[in-house]
Order: structure tokens, then sequence, then C-alpha cells
């Protein structure tokens, strides 16, 4: 759960798994009120500021002053070999319902560059869902 936990909280990685970002900047690791810019594949670049936080659990931004996108991590029931899953949960405000095929990417990206960042069987598996 930990590598996933960086993966999401770490703004230089947000584009190596994030479909809708060409970059990010603000601080190597993020925490209640931190904030940065991101660079959107379309778009100009835009400010973002984390808006609630709950170590190690929960995360979710304001991006150019918009609700944006909320980011849970929880531990998930194993598949039967014994390996730890990680339960990644993105979720998006109600009106935002066209990003979802967006979200959908990005979990398939986060679980796959996990797996390659970790070495060998300390990543578990993740499990992504889309909340509402």
């Amino acid at each position: 759960m930990a590598a996933v936990w960086s993966a999401l909280t770490r703004p230089a990685l947000w584009p190596k798994w994030g479909p809708s970002l060409t970059s990010a900047s603000g601080p190597p690791t993020i925490g209640p009120g931190s904030h940065g810019t991101v660079t959107p594949v379309l778009g100009p670049k835009l400010t973002w500021t984390v808006d609630a936080f709950a170590r190690d659990r929960f995360w979710s931004w304001r991006v150019g002053g918009i609700a944006a996108t909320g980011h849970a991590v929880a531990p998930a029931r194993s598949t039967g070999t014994g390996e730890p899953r990680t339960e990644v949960v993105f979720d998006a405000p109600w009106w935002a319902l066209f990003y979802l095929p967006v979200l959908h990417l990005g979990l398939r990206r986060l679980a796959d560059f996990v797996e390659d960042e970790t070495p060998t069987g300390s990543a578990g598996g993740v499990r992504g869902t889309l909340g509402e």
C-alpha cells in the first residue's frame, strides 16, 4: 500500500501514470494545503491545491480553483495467493462524468506503474474502483 500511496502523493510521478497530465510541480510529497501547478494534455498550466488530506488514506484537490478528483487507498482482500493487495478509489464531482474514462485509464496506468517500479513481490496487487 505504501508504494501506491507514494505514487499518488508525489507530484513528480503524476504524469507517469495520470493520462491527462504532461507535467506537475509542487512539493516532493503532498500534504494538507500543498499546492503547485499541472499542465494538462489539453489546455493551459493550472494551479492545484490539496483541500482534504488524511495521511496514508485519502486526499482530494482543487485544480484551477475547481473541486477535482479524490484519491483513496485501503487494504483489499487477497486474491487467495496471500499477496497483499491495495484498493485505490478515484472519485470525481457528479458533473464530471465525462472524466470517468480518464480516471479508469489512470487506475490501470497507476497499477502498471507501481508494479513496474516496485521490487518483485513487494507491491502485491492494485485493484481500482471509481467512486462518485
